[in-house]
């Protein structure tokens, strides 16, 4: 069953939450934003639904994602922030998420220093023994049939 077109004033908030939610990405390809409540509704905080897809989302430089699609029902949520593109919610909600990053978004993020700085000093238990693993290079390979290989160099320092 097809929704009724947005309201004015749905379409006007889904535009400042579009904007605002760019404003936090260092590129995108495409987002849209579709949020559908009434003024009445908004200016307490309440939102009927929420849908976000986006195209090409690159944040933190160097972390891409192909595409985003978040849907929500029946959201609470702090309108001024909202107005900002920082959609912050007041109360727990059920929502969906589709993200889809492919094998050459995530090798191009492995290399990437906010990644890098994240794979080193992890921590391990091997043979009994605690160790810290630093990764120096990794690589992703989708052969397909739901499988993946990943290939990394590491180093392991033992603790003490």
């Amino acid at each position: 069953m097809a929704q009724d077109p947005p309201a004015l004033g749905d379409r006007a908030l889904s535009k400042v939450v579009e904007i605002g939610i760019a404003t936090q990405l260092d590129r995108s390809e495409q987002i849209n934003v579709d949020i559908r409540t009434t003024p009445a509704n908004f200016l307490q905080g309440k939102v009927n639904s929420v849908e976000i897809s986006g195209k090409g989302l690159v944040v933190k430089q160097d972390l891409r994602v192909e595409t985003i699609q978040l849907n929500t029902e029946r959201v609470s949520i702090n309108p001024l922030r909202a107005m900002f593109g920082n959609i912050e919610l007041t109360h727990p909600t059920d929502a969906e998420a589709r993200i889809i990053l492919t094998e050459a978004d995530i090798n191009h993020a492995f290399g990437c220093s906010y990644i890098q700085t994240k794979l080193r000093g992890l921590k391990m238990d091997l043979e009994g023994k605690p160790v810290t693993i630093d990764i120096q290079q990794a690589t992703l390979d989708l052969p397909g049939e739901n499988k993946f290989i990943i290939a990394a160099t590491f180093s392991i320092r033992e603790e003490n």
